[in-house]
């Protein structure tokens, strides 16, 4: 009896063991581990599977080992990070009989499957879609996990045209522009004669992420009464899908240039259109960490794939739409709240500015000025009569300039009595300037009403922190018992024209203009304000090189609502009239300000001709090189050498003082003189709207094509 109680449980213990064995082998969930995907890539295999049974794990590279510990191992092979140590883990997880697909790699040895599974895998992969992703782990389960039961279908893989239109939603890829316009129609989300808006998708699209980002930018766009066209491609067929959308504006998610390896296909296509190009930056950190980054996108790879080369083709505003947060353990792509909705609100106002007659526009004009009555400065140009040619410009071309009086001298006057900048301490002109020059007054709690739509509760605190509350000390003025803040300003119909406030207090105003610490003063932060909110701008010009707006506080590119420039433009198209010799300077503005640069002329150029003891040193010399050997020429060489100390010359190229000259070290000094005789200094100043003279023109290219020359010698001397 007692043998047969232990036989019973012998065969009750082999039948629960290989029940469990079965349930093991042919039933159980299959674990899936990823390896060195990025988490966006993993969230979408995880969105894409619709099997309970089939669980997907991202494995991190330092846990590599924990790889044995799954039923099949997918692996991307990219990189640097793709270690000895990894490779050989993956290895010895393919010794032990456990499945590896290895993507992005051509070493047959990181891949374990048989032909037909390699082959399927990697169509399904290649043509990476929810559909396809869903048939890939289904395959896997019961195909390649051999399991019996819980097993889902699959099908042939549905390939995805290398160039595409693709819309919200699941596997919406349309490979003509025909077939995308016709699926628009039908969707009900098309609107009869708006304006058309290309995205190219860049780098991290539909296909291969996350969807969040795209369908945040997507909705908002369409919330604004825009039709939205995006495309996924990278070859030269790009340009013909835009072309045959003929959009009002193009959107470039950018890695890189319009057309890599063709970039001036690119730019030839953008002049036929002479549509913007707007370049919006996906920021590929955590947002919180970048929201404290004060450069904005690490310098280097991603600066010059984003920002840089999409500059060359003439791109715009590169405004962060995007950035990765973390979800259920994973750091995933999606769109940064109410920034992706600014971004969207000024593309429309671009297309707007297309649409709307000129008579209709209303712009405000930033000139930068010095403290009370110092006149218009900007570099290069004539201040004054260059805006107001500008002016004049305006008003033939149909803007509504009513009230533009009939002179710059005239223009200048008005300046100074209603436009004048004025420093904090400057308390007698403050009052005359209230009585007389017809400032804008901005209610104190207009002021915090829209401080409170427009601004960051951290940003108002650093005002409050700073200048007290609204409206501070500086232009705040009080009558019939409330507070206000004055802003200059003077309007010619639709046009406003504005003095840039002094962006902080303090006494070196030339300082504040080139850098403040902390928050922006009250009448600054009101002036913009009121140009957004109060005058209602279609447009904002900044007028001349350069103003502080793209030196106050904040990042350096790819800009938050936290960063002082972003809050106060918001989603303002901005034009930025900026000479065309400071690169550096308006490289910034573009960045930092989300400036389209309008460029401008410098100075013609003049020689700068020799003064006196030069011009004599110069004629000594001339004769010096055409005489014999003599007395007389042995004079000439102590002439030229005292005379050259005398002008510090010797000092200068590094001669030795202690004895005369000899001929190769005077011809050093005929090559000097020469280069400061040739030298190119500017003819005064340049004013928009103004032809060079002929005599400008002859002197500046005579000048321009001199320092090749000058360079050469300088090469041939040493």
């Amino acid at each position: 009896m007692k043998n047969k109680k232990i036989i019973w449980l012998l065969l009750v213990l082999v039948f629960a063991v290989g029940l469990g064995l079965f349930y093991k082998t042919k039933i159980s969930t299959t674990n899936i581990a990823t390896l060195n995907f990025p988490d966006f890539t993993v969230e979408k295999f995880i969105r894409s599977n619709s099997n309970s049974f089939v669980n997907i794990e991202s494995v991190p590279l330092d846990e590599v080992e924990d790889i044995m510990n799954y039923d099949m191992v997918m692996v991307r092979i990219h990189g640097a990070s793709m270690t000895f140590r990894h490779q050989e883990a993956i290895r010895k997880a393919i010794e032990q009989g456990i499945p590896v697909y290895s993507t992005e790699s051509d070493n047959s040895e990181i891949n374990s499957l048989s032909d037909m599974e390699l082959k399927y895998i990697a169509a399904l992969m290649d043509n990476g879609s929810v559909k396809n992703y869903q048939s890939m782990f289904n395959y896997i389960r019961s195909n390649v996990d051999n399991k019996i039961m819980f097993n889902g279908s699959y099908d042939e893989p549905v390939v995805i045209p290398s160039d595409y239109f693709f819309y919200l939603g699941d596997d919406e890829f349309f490979s003509t522009y025909q077939e995308y316009q016709d699926f628009y129609k039908k969707s009900g989300k098309y609107k009869d004669g708006a304006p058309r808006i290309v995205i190219l998708s860049g780098n991290i699209n539909m296909q291969n992420s996350n969807e969040e980002h795209i369908v945040a930018l997507v909705e908002s766009l369409e919330k604004r009464g825009l039709n939205v066209y995006p495309i996924n491609s990278f070859g030269s067929k790009k340009l013909t899908m835009i072309k045959d959308v003929n959009p009002s504006l193009i959107i470039n998610r950018p890695h890189g240039r319009l057309l890599m390896g063709g970039g001036e296909a690119g730019v030839d296509m953008l002049k036929e259109l002479n549509v913007p190009i707007m370049a919006p930056v996906t920021v590929s950190e955590l947002y919180d960490k970048w929201l404290k980054d004060r450069q904005g996108i690490s310098a280097g790879g991603m600066t010059s794939m984003s920002v840089v080369l999409p500059e060359i083709d003439g791109a715009i505003a590169p405004f962060a739409v995007a950035a990765q947060f973390e979800r259920n353990g994973m750091n995933i792509f999606d769109a940064i709240p109410k920034h992706t909705d600014k971004f969207a609100s000024m593309v429309g106002k671009f297309t707007t500015l297309q649409t709307k007659d000129n008579k209709d526009k209303k712009v405000a004009i930033y000139y930068y000025k010095g403290n009370g009555k110092g006149s218009l400065s900007a570099a290069e140009i004539e201040g004054v009569q260059s805006l107001y040619n500008t002016l004049k410009m305006l008003k033939e071309n149909g803007y509504n300039v009513d009230g533009l009086p009939s002179s710059a001298k005239k223009l200048e006057a008005m300046i100074q009595k209603q436009g004048s900048v004025l420093g904090p301490y400057a308390m007698g002109a403050y009052d005359k300037f209230l009585k007389e020059g017809n400032p804008e007054l901005i209610e104190v709690d207009t002021f915090n009403k829209w401080s409170n739509e427009i601004l960051p509760e951290e940003l108002i605190q650093q005002m409050k922190d700073k200048y007290g509350d609204a409206p501070g000390e500086y232009m705040g003025v009080e009558k019939n018992n409330k507070k206000y803040i004055a802003v200059a300003r003077i309007e010619f119909g639709n046009i406003a024209i504005l003095p840039q406030p002094l962006p902080s207090t303090g006494e070196d105003s030339e300082a504040i203009v080139h850098g403040v610490d902390g928050a922006v003063a009250y009448p600054y932060v009101a002036s913009y304000f009121w140009t957004r909110m109060g005058f209602k701008a279609d447009a904002l010009v900044h007028f001349g090189t350069h103003g502080s707006l793209e030196f106050i506080p904040g990042k350096q590119v790819a800009l938050s609502d936290y960063d002082w420039t972003d809050a106060l433009v918001g989603d303002m198209p901005h034009f930025y009239i900026y000479t065309i010799n400071n690169i550096g300077e308006g490289i910034i503005a573009k960045r930092r300000s989300y400036a389209t640069l309008v460029s401008h002329m410098t100075a013609p150029f003049m020689q700068s001709e020799l003064y006196d003891d030069f011009r004599i040193l110069k004629d000594r010399v001339h004769r010096y090189e055409h005489l014999e050997e003599s007395d007389v020429k042995q004079g000439y060489r102590e002439t030229i050498t005292k005379m050259s100390m005398e002008l510090n010359l010797q000092s200068a190229l590094g001669l030795d003082t202690t004895r005369v000259l000899d001929d190769n070290e005077i011809g050093k000094i005929h090559i000097y003189i020469e280069e400061i005789d040739g030298e190119k200094v500017a003819d005064g100043l340049y004013t928009l709207g103004e032809e060079y003279s002929n005599e400008n023109l002859t002197n500046t290219a005579r000048l321009m094509s001199v320092d090749p020359i000058k360079y050469s010698l300088a090469m041939v001397d040493v």
